[in-house]
């Protein structure tokens, strides 16, 4: 895969590996000043293009290796100015730094995106994982409030896209949440600088 294009078609990438993984979600993709199109499920409000066709899209650009494959797949080739990408998520499902909650009673799930593989974004997560593992029947402070948590961890990767999608669930204990929130927020940020560091030893 030619690493400029996958450079420049991340953020496609990324929101794309978000939109499969958390429902409801969309996206916006279009130029400044220009044309735009909505990629959604069938069913969604506006949606224009589907997630099968904007996958169609990336794969395009990505083996043609240049911008226009993708561009001209969801006709966006015309007049405009840069291209943009916008995530479109239920109110409240973004808590920054790449991580959506999805909220599935009686479970709560925190999503992430990376362009790591999936083991080296496992090993970045747990890296960033600074809270202490509890002792069975620890009754104390952050081990406590990991054990009320239940928390598991999932990885997903694409093959296609070169993306990989980390989903942590985990039981909403008010005890328990703000912790858990940090802690993903950590992986989603120690998973970049990994990115980053892998391309500056690709360049």
């Amino acid at each position: 895969m030619p690493g400029e294009i996958a450079s420049r078609l991340r953020s496609a990438r990324l929101g794309h590996a978000l939109m499969e993984a958390v429902p409801g979600a969309a996206m916006e993709v279009g130029r400044v000043n220009g044309p735009a199109v909505v990629v959604g499920p069938v069913g969604y409000p506006g949606a224009e293009v589907l997630p099968c066709q904007h996958r169609g899209a990336l794969a395009q650009g990505l083996a043609g290796g240049t911008m226009a494959g993708y561009v001209c797949a969801l006709g966006l080739a015309g007049a405009g100015g840069a291209l943009y990408l916008r995530l479109l998520l239920p109110p409240g499902a973004d808590l920054g730094t790449g991580v959506i909650a999805v909220d599935d009673p009686p479970r709560r799930r925190l999503v992430m995106a990376t362009t790591l593989g999936e083991q080296h974004a496992l090993d970045a997560a747990r890296a960033a994982w600074t809270v202490p593992v509890p002792a069975r029947g620890s009754r104390s402070g952050a081990a406590h409030n990991t054990a009320l948590a239940d928390l598991e961890v999932e990885a997903r990767h694409d093959p296609v896209l070169h993306t990989t999608a980390l989903s942590w669930t985990h039981r909403p204990h008010p005890a328990a949440v703000t912790q858990v929130d940090d802690a993903v927020r950590a992986a989603a940020a120690a998973c970049l600088v990994e990115e980053l560091l892998l391309d500056v030893q690709a360049g």
